[in-house]
């Protein structure tokens, strides 16, 4: 249902800010793109 997607959604957004705060964006976003190929 909506609220689902939408709390999904909310988690994506707190675990992105997480990685930024810990200052792992770099490693998070070389390992995205590898795994997105």
């Amino acid at each position: 249902s909506g609220s689902r997607r939408s709390s999904e959604g909310v988690q994506a957004v707190l675990n992105l800010r997480a990685v930024m705060k810990n200052g792992d964006w770099d490693e998070y976003w070389n390992y995205y793109m590898e795994t997105e190929r």
